[in-house]
C-alpha cells in the first residue's frame, strides 16, 4: 500500500524558530584604478603634499614633560610653574604641529586637513560599508581603551551604527602574551567577514599611505623597524602573505570603533617606543566636539574628519571628549609589544 500523506501541520507557536538571516551586502570595490597608474599618482602627489608639511611644521616645546622618564617608567617632574592647558582644537588650525618635550623629543603629532572632505567621506562610508557586511557588533572583551563592552560605552541613536573591529591579520590578543599570533577572531568569523575585511584591506590603502608617509617622516628609526618587523612576519608566515597582499600598513593592525566613548586610558600593550596614529570620520559635517584630551601634557587636540593624530598612546593618559551629534568612526593603528617580540625586532630608542 502506498504510503499516508502526512497533512501538513501548523507551526507550533511555542517553538521558537530561528530568524531567517539575511545576506550582507558584499563590500564594494576599491575605487582607484591600480592598473593604469591612477593610485601611483595620486600617491606620489601626497608624498610631495607632506614633505611640504614637513618643511613648514610647527613645533611646540612641552618643558614639564621629559619622554625620558615616561620611558623608564618614572613618574613626571611637578614644574616649579604649573603649565598652562595647551588648546589646539580652533576650526581654523591647518598644516603639521609636532609637540616636543622638554628635550626636542616628539611626544604628539596633528596633521591638521590632512585628508580633503571627499576624501575622509569616501573612508567614512567605506567603513559603514564594513561595519554592515562584516556583521559588526559591541565585543564582550575590552579594546584599546581597556573597557569592557557595555551600552554606557556607545553613543546611540537613529540610524547610528555601534560596535568594534580589530582588523590585524597577525596578533596576540590583548591578555595572551604567550600565544603565537594569529589573524584577529572577527576576521574570520564567517565568510562574509573575511570577504569584507580582505576587500576593506585594499580599499583602506590611501589611509594607509598617509598613515605610513606620517610615521616615516616623524619618526624614519621607528618606521624602519615596523617595516624590517612587516618584512620578516612575510618570510615567516603564509598566512599573513595571502592575507596582507594588498595591506600596504606597515604598523601591526587597526581597531575601528563605531560610535564608541573613549575613556580615560593609556594603550598598554603596544609597544612603548612606538606611536597611535589615530583617524576620526564623522557622518555629520556639523557635529562638534570629540577632541582628543592627553593629560600627561595637558593637551587637547582637535580630533576631526579631515584630520590625522600621532602620539605616544602607551606612555600617555589620553581620552576622546564627547562629539554633538551622529555617526563618528575612529580607527586606531597600534603596534604591540608581544608583535614586535615575536618577530625578534627590537623598536629604537626615541631619545637615543
Amino acid at each position: 500500500m502506498p504510503a499516508a500523506k502526512r497533512r501538513a501541520t501548523s507551526p507550533d507557536p511555542t517553538v521558537k524558530r530561528r530568524a531567517k538571516r539575511v545576506a550582507a551586502p558584499p563590500m564594494p570595490s576599491y575605487s582607484i584604478n591600480r592598473e593604469n597608474g591612477e593610485e601611483e599618482r595620486l600617491f606620489a602627489g601626497w608624498a610631495r603634499e607632506m614633505d611640504t608639511r614637513m618643511e613648514n611644521t610647527t613645533r611646540i616645546k612641552i618643558s614639564s614633560y621629559d619622554l625620558s622618564r615616561a620611558l623608564l617608567g618614572r613618574r613626571q617632574l611637578v614644574p616649579k610653574t604649573p603649565q598652562a592647558e595647551l588648546d589646539y582644537t580652533g576650526a581654523d588650525l591647518n598644516g603639521l604641529y609636532i609637540f616636543t618635550d622638554k628635550n626636542d623629543h616628539e611626544i604628539a603629532v596633528a596633521w591638521f586637513n590632512a585628508f580633503s572632505n571627499r576624501a575622509a567621506d569616501q573612508l567614512y562610508f567605506t567603513l559603514m560599508d564594513y561595519h554592515e557586511a562584516a556583521h559588526v557588533k559591541e565585543p564582550t572583551k575590552a579594546g584599546a581603551d581597556g573597557q569592557r563592552s557595555n551600552p554606557a560605552n556607545y553613543v546611540t541613536g537613529d540610524d547610528v551604527s555601534t560596535g568594534l573591529a580589530k582588523i590585524t591579520a597577525m596578533w596576540t590578543a590583548v591578555g595572551q602574551p604567550h600565544s603565537a599570533p594569529v589573524v584577529a577572531s572577527g576576521v574570520i568569523a564567517s565568510g562574509t567577514s573575511f570577504a569584507a575585511t580582505i576587500q576593506l584591506f585594499e580599499n583602506l590603502r590611501p589611509l594607509s599611505f598617509k598613515v605610513n608617509g606620517l610615521f616615516e617622516r616623524v619618526d624614519p628609526k621607528g618606521f624602519r623597524a615596523c617595516v624590517e618587523a612587516r618584512e620578516e612576519a612575510l618570510r615567516r608566515r603564509a598566512d599573513f602573505r595571502a592575507l596582507t597582499r594588498d595591506d600596504i600598513l606597515v604598523m601591526e593592525g587597526r581597531e575601528v570603533m563605531w560610535n564608541r566613548k573613549s575613556a580615560k586610558h593609556k594603550d598598554r600593550s603596544d609597544n612603548k617606543r612606538l606611536w597611535a596614529i589615530l583617524k576620526a570620520l564623522f557622518g555629520d559635517r556639523e557635529a562638534r566636539g570629540g577632541a582628543l584630551k592627553i593629560h600627561d601634557l595637558k593637551l587637547r587636540l582637535r580630533y576631526g574628519h579631515r584630520d590625522l593624530l600621532m602620539i605616544r598612546g602607551s606612555l600617555m593618559d589620553h581620552e576622546a571628549e564627547e562629539w554633538t551629534q551622529g555617526q563618528r568612526i575612529a580607527v586606531a593603528h597600534f603596534t604591540h609589544a608581544t608583535y614586535m617580540q615575536y618577530l625578534g625586532v627590537e623598536a629604537p630608542d626615541p631619545v637615543e
